[in-house]
């Protein structure tokens, strides 16, 4: 049942207003995945680092979206962001030793064939 004041003149059947309200659901939906993400939250009294953290959450919202539109598939490309963040972006990164903490350790790690980004 839909209570609405779309007038008949501007196609009032069932099915247009459902494809109109849908629309708007969608545009909802993202709303409130951006504010997962950061958008309604912001660190600071100062404009301009509120107006800098916007940029980068809309950013982020953006490359997030634009990643599950070419990259994944399946559960992952209709995910919220809370679970594409737990699924993709919380992996483990590999230990790597640093050359001063131990030196024997490091030669090891070495000798096992590992890239290392220190430079030395």
């Amino acid at each position: 049942m839909f209570a609405t004041d779309t007038p008949v003149a501007g196609g009032g059947s069932l099915q247009y207003l459902e494809v109109r309200y849908r629309g708007d659901a969608r545009v909802e939906d993202r709303i409130r995945c951006g504010k997962d993400s950061g958008f309604g939250r912001f660190p600071s009294r100062q404009f301009g680092i509120n107006a800098a953290w916007l940029e980068l959450a809309l950013t982020a919202i953006d490359l997030t979206r634009w990643t599950q539109l070419l990259l994944l598939d399946g559960e992952l490309a209709r995910a919220e962001p809370k679970k594409l963040r737990y699924r993709l972006l919380h992996t483990a990164a590999p230990h790597r030793p640093h050359p001063t903490a131990n030196p024997v350790t490091y030669q090891r790690f070495l000798a096992l064939g590992h890239e290392t980004g220190h430079r030395v």
